[in-house]
């Protein structure tokens, strides 16, 4: 009943979609993209090496918008999150010197609530941001609009069985509804790291925390140049790595990552970190909200994520980097 009131109230298809609890097979299209297009040939930016990019595509309902990434211990999988509630899980391919070259086998769905039951995809409840995976391999999801963490059972496919939830701050009740927890990824002592896209208390910084369900202990991120945090991953070494987008009228969209070494990482501490690269035209340039790392001979191995807003005018991209050790 409260569902079927929603969609009369919100008067908006999205907000009343099918809400399924099966997967469905997903057939997506990919195209290679290159990091800079008016130079096919440049194969680095800053500290990073270009280990290839895809443009993802799909004649299905609900493709898109996807701003949470993780990718498994050996790249061969990868779990996507949308804004609007869904999910998506994929084979990912590559060619013989490890460049990023394909991906099928893809499999969608929606997330399921407190209850079980799917959420309303599209609703003010779906506003999902980051993704990470737990000491105990749940997959945790940090919501906007209505803030919170909610977690969900290992498993395969992900997200079956009702999400369970964590205690966020409290001052969480004062954000914004669009400065949420932007960012979120697992230490290695099993405590979250969460940080907010533009909630503030002191110029210059955003607030974010260490902790989780026994308690959380504040830290600030330093903030300039108009970035912003968009998505966080970590490393098992508890080195932390920051995507972070910009956009205004006089200087466009642009993206940069940085990186904290884990003993910044503490309570009560102003995060500063270095900056690894910035990614701005000509380069190949979107929507970057997700990120995810993994680790490879003598380097690591950053994947990026954007999110098209399900508009015609963006793309849902999947580029792959490396940083030599």
């Amino acid at each position: 009943m409260l569902a079927a009131l929603f969609c009369v109230l919100a008067a908006a298809p999205a907000a009343c979609q099918s809400r399924s609890a099966e997967p469905e097979s997903v057939a997506v299209e990919t195209r290679p993209i290159a990091l800079n297009p008016s130079d096919p040939g440049q194969m680095s930016v800053d500290r990073l090496l270009y280990r290839g990019g895809l443009k993802l595509d799909a004649d299905w309902k609900g493709f898109g918008g996807w701003s949470a990434l993780q990718i498994s211990a050996d790249g061969s999988r990868a779990i996507l999150v949308s804004g609007k509630g869904r999910w998506l899980t994929a084979r990912l391919g590559y060619d013989s010197e490890g460049r990023l070259s394909g991906l099928d086998a893809a499999e969608s769905g929606i997330l399921p609530g407190l209850d079980g039951e799917p959420l309303l995809t599209g609703g003010a409840y779906t506003d999902a941001e980051d993704l990470t995976t737990g000491a105990d391999g749940r997959l945790i999801v940090s919501f906007e609009r209505v803030h919170r963490l909610w977690s969900y059972p290992a498993g395969t496919p992900p997200f079956q069985g009702p999400a369970q939830g964590i205690p966020v701050p409290a001052l969480m009740a004062g954000a914004p509804s669009n400065e949420g927890i932007e960012s979120l990824t697992v230490l290695p002592d099993g405590r979250l790291l969460i940080v907010t896209e533009g909630y503030s208390d002191a110029p210059d910084t955003v607030l974010g925390w260490i902790g989780g369900a026994e308690g959380w202990a504040p830290l600030r991120m330093a903030v300039a140049g108009g970035y912003r945090p968009a998505g966080a991953a970590s490393l098992p070494t508890g080195e932390v790595f920051l995507l972070e987008r910009r956009f205004n009228p006089l200087d466009g969209l642009a993206v940069r990552i940085r990186r904290f070494a884990p003993d910044e990482i503490v309570a009560g501490a102003l995060l500063e970190g270095e900056v690894l690269a910035k990614l701005s035209p000509p380069l190949t340039i979107d929507n970057f909200e997700g990120i995810a790392l993994r680790r490879g001979p003598g380097e690591t191995l950053i994947y990026l994520l954007s999110d098209d807003n399900l508009r015609d005018s963006q793309r849902s991209l999947l580029l792959l980097f490396a940083l030599p050790d």
